[in-house]
């Protein structure tokens, strides 16, 4: 949706590459090996729309790789005031591994392999729940990390022991899909 960034990608490394709206895009069906959708289904106001299109565009053994925040993830199960995905209207649906595959069927497509991966938010985590009670951003974040060396490591360990317990508490959902 950047013009910039696509701006960038011509200059830095001459790659054409289209702005707008997915159901707008001038690339033909079945013409795609590999789509990588990272972090972007979670911003669509209608992803099985998205997705029944981006499975048009996808050669008859072609791939999508689906990544997004696990609503489930550790981080989440604690902080859900502070936690980043809730950053509307950015973000506007959420998803767990068990609704993203519903929805993955839901479009038509299938889901090869999903898991949830540990993603170190702990110092993150650790400024926002600060900011939050001070009801503002902090002037000095860098100070802060030094301050919160403790709480970070205690956030840091909480929420792996977390994980390792339950890979599905992982902060981040990767996802393999094909028609």
């Amino acid at each position: 949706m950047s013009k910039k960034a696509a701006s960038t990608a011509k200059e830095m490394f001459n790659i054409d590459v289209f702005t707008g709206e997915l159901d707008q895009c001038p690339f033909e069906k079945n013409s795609f090996d590999f789509i990588n959708m990272g972090h972007v289904i979670e911003h669509f106001p209608d992803p099985i729309a998205a997705l029944k299109f981006v499975g048009s565009l996808l050669k008859p053994s072609g791939v999508v790789y689906i990544e997004t925040p696990n609503i489930l993830g550790t981080v989440n199960a604690r902080e859900l005031s502070v936690w980043y995905p809730t950053e509307t209207p950015r973000h506007l649906f959420l998803f767990s591994p068990e609704t993203l595959a519903d929805l993955i069927q839901r479009s038509g497509l299938f889901v090869d392999e999903i898991t949830c991966t540990y993603t170190d938010f702990a110092e993150w985590e650790a400024l926002y729940d600060f900011e939050e009670s001070l009801g503002r951003l902090s002037p000095n974040r860098e100070k802060l990390r030094s301050e919160f060396k403790k709480r970070i490591l205690f956030k840091r360990l909480r929420n792996w022991l977390s994980y390792k317990l339950d890979s599905s508490r992982g902060e981040i959902i990767r996802c393999w899909v094909s028609k």
